[in-house]
């Protein structure tokens, strides 16, 4: 049973750290969010995210809630923009080749289940980005935007 659950919806002006929002990343998230919140209608943190089937015999729904909600993989934030596009975005303080792995997969997933209606892209947030990790977010249609501390 694929399981995802967008949960609370936060204005664009909320100013506190996300839940499951690493401190460094936060940071970056503050900055363009600060900048660019004008710009988005709503946003969810921390949205957990499966196709997988977990066995469920024999327990309750909080339970089944439960444990789904600790397996799925986790999407920083999910912001629904004013023009009604859906951004998924990943925030990290060094773009590695795991972030473009967890923007592909939420992409993916997100593909497969629809959680809400409308056209969305997979957005990767950092401070760096190298040429390589440049190339493969072209590859697979993955937005980059590099967030300046100064």
């Amino acid at each position: 049973m694929p399981f995802f659950e967008l949960g609370e919806v936060y204005p664009p002006t909320w100013p506190n750290k996300p839940p499951g929002l690493l401190e460094r990343d936060f940071i970056i998230w503050d900055m363009y969010r600060k900048k660019h919140f004008p710009e988005f209608e709503k946003f969810y943190y921390n949205v957990p995210i499966t196709l997988a089937t977990l066995p469920t015999e024999g327990l309750s729904k909080e339970m089944i809630r439960q444990a789904y909600f600790s397996s799925a993989r986790r999407i920083d934030v999910v912001g629904v923009r004013k023009n009604g596009d859906i951004w998924l975005i990943e925030v990290t303080s060094f773009a590695s080749v795991r972030a473009i792995g967890q923007a592909i997969t939420y992409f993916y997933i997100w593909n497969k289940l629809k959680p809400l209606p409308g056209p969305f892209m997979a957005v990767i947030l950092g401070q760096f980005f190298s040429y390589d990790i440049k190339e493969v977010a072209k590859a697979y249609n993955i937005t980059l935007i590099e967030v300046q501390s100064f």
